[in-house]
């Protein structure tokens, strides 16, 4: 047999029995049953599973030190800034610094009078890399608080055709209206989405209501 009669032996043997199709929806065996069902992720992941997620990502933060390590540098690459204003007017510049310096201390921002600007926004950052997302809101009196992921659930008590989902109050085209937020006390209050903002991982699917930390899952 010569070298073009065995190549093309080879070939035939490589691609008899084979379709044109994709294997990840062949069921051979070798996967996972493939299923046909495409699910919205805030149902994938409900309430009580995003609990374990956060319980889950906080025990590695905890406990693994790399985990912990690599974190830490996170947040160090994406949260280390400082403010800086860059125009024109010296004088403008100079009191927007002012403005910063006075409104960021703990007691100017924090309502519980512990986090200065610097550390809230870090903050912020690890919640939403380990939970998913977190919630800073505008209180009345101007200070800003934090909202963790487990704390936005569906209220107890809800009124008919109100559509929530995963603590969002959802409104046409799913714009998020409010937010329901459950103390440590068990008592429910809705914040608007005006005075909240919902910083969260949205890394997968346009519909997602809620964030959804990959960290656990790495």
């Amino acid at each position: 047999m010569s070298w073009l009669d065995s190549a093309k032996d080879t070939v035939s043997k490589l691609f008899s029995g084979t379709s044109s199709t994709y294997s990840a929806v062949v069921n051979d065996g070798r996967r996972k049953s493939v299923s046909s069902h495409i699910r919205s992720e805030d149902l994938v992941l409900n309430q009580q599973r995003r609990k374990q997620l956060s319980a889950s990502a906080m025990d590695l933060q905890r406990n693994v030190g790399l985990a912990a390590w690599a974190i830490r540098q996170h947040l160090n690459y994406v949260a280390l800034f400082d403010f800086y204003a860059s125009s024109k007017d010296r004088g403008l510049n100079a009191e927007l610094h002012a403005l910063m310096e006075r409104d960021g201390k703990k007691d100017n921002l924090d309502i519980g009078g512990r986090h200065p600007w610097t550390r809230f926004r870090r903050l912020c950052e690890v919640r939403r890399t380990l939970d998913g997302d977190v919630l800073p809101i505008k209180l009345r009196s101007g200070y800003l608080q934090g909202i963790e992921s487990h704390q936005i659930v569906d209220p107890g008590t809800q009124f008919p055709n109100a559509k929530w989902k995963n603590g969002v109050l959802l409104g046409t085209g799913n714009r998020a209206i409010a937010y329901n937020v459950r103390d440590a006390d068990g008592k429910d209050r809705m914040v608007s989405s005006e005075n909240g903002f919902l910083f969260g991982c949205f890394e997968g699917r346009f519909d997602q209501v809620r964030g959804i930390s990959s960290f656990p899952r790495a």
